[in-house]
């Protein structure tokens, strides 16, 4: 039997193979004598008992603790590095996409100019790489209550899904949204001519992801295989967009496999600061 007289302390226990996990306890119900055991399972499989028969004692299991959480924190992160390291060197490449695919990307990685490209394949390591860089950069911040749940904050100016800055873009109008009187501004969606909007893309993204990462997605909206499945090709220069289409979608190696040589839709997004940044830009917070 274990037991934990820790008072606010977080008692870490490490088993080979797994992730750091943190129990809290409760020092209201230390007892006044006798011999209490805190047992800290090491990743070698050796368990350490620390005596403790006094509540100064205790303070100072609980100053001893929180020194070893630290240093366990800081093998766990190598750790992940290492694993996450050697799964990234397996990732798809820019040779192995399909053919139509790898135009695609070639087209836009001329013209948005990124250090480097990265072919994503929906693992548990590459969402792991992820986070550990919006963590590292404060564009994320975990929340304790729940497992694997961060709190990610936008940037007051630039917000997602604002329905005056969201066009659709086809040959017809009447095709996209209802035409209104002469003289009266349609309130059901807007339109963008093709010629328009292809002016709109070469003033905005030339050189838009310089000294950042293209993210590459195959994502598949619905079951791979199934005939109302939508499969497409979304480029970024975003980890928080990556890690979002990992939830919202089916990404990554398998739909390029499913892909084949056929059609996709083609999306491009970007953040739009290419580095090093002309004027202060606030990283921790999102651009969507």
């Amino acid at each position: 039997m274990r037991i934990y007289y820790l008072g606010d302390a977080t008692l870490c226990i490490m088993d080979p193979g797994s992730e750091l996990e943190t129990l809290d306890a409760g020092l209201s119900k230390m007892p006044s004598s006798g011999s209490t055991q805190v047992l800290v399972r090491r990743d070698t499989g050796a368990v350490a008992s620390l005596p403790s028969s006094s509540l100064d004692d205790a303070r100072q299991t609980e100053r001893s603790l929180k020194c070893l959480q630290s240093q366990l924190k800081q093998q766990v992160c190598v750790a992940r590095a290492l694993s996450t390291s050697s799964a990234l060197r397996q990732q798809p490449t820019l040779s192995s996409l399909p053919q139509e695919v790898r135009a695609y990307v070639e087209e836009k990685q001329r013209i948005c100019q990124p250090s480097t490209v990265h072919v994503c394949d929906g693992s548990d390591a590459e969402n792991s790489h992820l986070l550990d860089l919006m963590l590292k950069s404060g564009s994320i911040v975990p929340l304790p209550k729940y497992r694997n749940c961060y709190l990610a904050r936008t940037d007051p100016a630039d917000v997602a899904r604002v329905e005056s800055r969201t066009f659709i873009s086809t040959e017809r109008r009447e095709d996209t949204i209802p035409t209104p009187k002469e003289g009266v501004k349609g309130t059901l969606g807007n339109w963008m001519s093709p010629s328009d909007l292809q002016k709109a893309l070469d003033e905005r993204f030339p050189g838009c992801m310089k000294g950042r990462t293209m993210y590459v997605i195959p994502f598949s909206m619905g079951p791979l295989g199934s005939p109302l499945g939508k499969i497409g090709i979304q480029l970024t220069d975003s980890p928080y967009v990556v890690a979002s289409m990992r939830i919202m979608t089916r990404m990554g190696a398998d739909v390029l496999k499913a892909l084949g040589n056929n059609g996709f839709i083609k999306c491009l997004h970007s953040v739009g600061q290419p580095l090093p940044m002309a004027s202060e830009w606030n990283e921790p917070l999102l651009c969507l």
